[in-house]
C-alpha cells in the first residue's frame, strides 16, 4: 500500500494515480488519459510509461507519447480518467530516467524562474545541485545556478545549506524569501524566556 503525504511543499495527488501508473509501468502497458498543461490546455493522451520520480515535491511520470510522437513529461497531478490499456509495449532497455530528468527538465513549467550566482567551484556546484534539478555553469569565478520552482522556500533553503555567499538575479521574490528565512533563524537562535 502506498500513502502519500501532504506537506508545505508537496503537490497532492492520488495514491490510486501513482499505484495505477507504477503497475502500468512494471507490466509495461499503455496508460491513456485526461491531462491539463501548466497553461490550462486539456488533451487526451496515450503513452508508453517508462518511470515515474518524485522531485521537488511532485511525482512526474515519465514515458513515449503516442500524440507527440515523442518523449514526455507529465506531472501525475494533471492528470485524470488514468486507465490502463491490455496492449503491452516493449520498454526501452537502457532508459534512464534521473538522467533524462536531469537534461531535459531544469526548466520545466514553473511559477518562478531562479538565477543566482554562488560562490562555489563549478565541480562542487555540479555534486551538490545535481538531485536538485539544477543547470550549474562556470561565472565570474563561481557558479551560476537556474532551474525552475513553484515554491521558492525549498530551493532557498538547499542554496544556503552550501553555506557560501549567494548573490540572486531572479526572481526578485528569491530576496524576499531570504529574508524571510533570516528573521526566522534570528527568532530560532534566541534565549527562550
Amino acid at each position: 500500500m502506498v500513502t502519500v503525504e501532504p506537506g508545505p511543499w508537496i503537490t497532492s495527488i492520488s495514491a490510486d494515480c501513482l499505484i495505477r501508473a507504477a503497475m502500468a509501468i512494471r507490466l509495461c502497458r499503455y496508460l491513456r488519459f485526461a491531462y491539463r498543461s501548466h497553461a490550462g490546455h486539456d488533451s487526451h493522451r496515450e503513452i508508453e510509461p517508462y518511470a515515474i520520480i518524485h522531485t521537488d515535491g511532485r511525482w512526474y511520470l515519465i514515458g513515449h507519447c503516442l500524440l507527440r510522437n515523442a518523449l514526455r513529461t507529465f506531472r501525475l497531478d494533471r492528470i485524470n480518467d488514468l486507465e490502463t490499456c491490455a496492449e503491452s509495449f516493449d520498454r526501452p532497455a537502457h532508459f534512464d530516467a534521473r538522467l533524462y530528468l536531469r537534461e531535459k527538465m531544469p526548466f520545466v513549467q514553473s511559477d518562478y524562474q531562479i538565477d543566482v550566482w554562488i560562490d562555489m567551484p563549478i565541480e562542487e556546484a555540479q555534486r551538490t545541485s545535481t538531485p536538485w534539478r539544477v543547470v550549474a555553469e562556470a561565472a565570474q569565478g563561481g557558479t551560476r545556478l537556474r532551474c525552475g520552482r513553484d515554491h521558492l522556500q525549498t530551493f532557498a533553503a538547499m542554496v544556503l545549506s552550501m553555506e557560501r555567499r549567494i548573490i540572486v538575479h531572479e526572481p526578485v521574490e528569491l530576496r524576499e524569501v531570504f529574508r524571510q528565512l533570516a528573521r526566522q533563524a534570528l527568532q530560532a537562535a534566541q534565549q527562550p524566556d
